[in-house]
């Protein structure tokens, strides 16, 4: 008996749960309805993959500033195969770790360029310097697939404080999201807490004061 009430109870949880999230997402999407990517290449996958790419610690802008000149310097996946790798370097330094995206970059379109790129979760991740969240973005950004939930800082920043996860690990912070999400939200879930994370749950000051999620934060009071 203890057993079957305790599993109605989980089950109510998770319902719960996802009723909150159903209300958090909505929120989210009537204040920022124009939340998406804004890196410079975003209709040529290869280029919109290598612009991903790029955007490991650094920021969209940036991106798009270096990417320009890149692809007017080496405008084909053959010709970036064989730019010198001084010259990438020179044009990607100032996104920080110019040294592996030089290498990631010059590899990939050689990739790209000899047999080309599997556009798959498998195959996309089987390319240096492409993890789970890049395959997520690039997948449903290019191909709208939904594979999962691409979780950057921000996305994961805010799932924890929401308390929508707890864990430190972006592969069960996606998992947990996931569970809680209609699939056809998946793809639109990272820019929105991007987007809020940017504007409002920011890391270090919050502005919980003017947070539309306020009321539903558990973190809220504790910041």
């Amino acid at each position: 008996m203890n057993e079957n009430m305790n599993e109605a109870i989980n089950v109510m949880k998770a319902m719960n749960e996802k009723i909150r999230f159903k209300k958090i997402i909505r929120l989210l999407e009537k204040k920022y309805p124009s939340a998406g990517t804004t890196l410079f290449e975003n209709k040529d996958p290869f280029r919109f993959l290598i612009c991903v790419i790029l955007s490991a610690q650094s920021t969209d802008a940036k991106v798009n500033s270096c990417a320009k000149q890149l692809f007017k310097e080496y405008p084909s996946d053959r010709a970036l195969s064989h730019a010198p790798i001084l010259r990438l370097k020179s044009i990607l330094k100032p996104l920080g770790l110019a040294n592996a995206k030089s290498e990631y970059v010059r590899t990939v379109a050689g990739i790209e360029s000899e047999k080309g790129i599997e556009w798959t979760m498998q195959g996309l991740q089987r390319l240096p310097g492409v993890g789970r969240k890049t395959a997520n973005v690039v997948l449903s950004e290019m191909f709208g697939i939904s594979e999962g939930i691409a979780v950057d800082t921000h996305c994961a920043r805010i799932s924890k404080r929401l308390g929508l996860t707890f864990s430190e690990n972006p592969i069960e912070i996606e998992r947990d999201l996931t569970s809680l999400a209609s699939k056809n939200k998946w793809g639109k879930i990272t820019h929105l807490f991007i987007a809020h994370g940017r504007n409002i749950c920011k890391a270090r000051k919050p502005k919980c004061n003017i947070c539309l999620l306020a009321d539903m934060c558990p973190s809220c009071a504790k910041i």
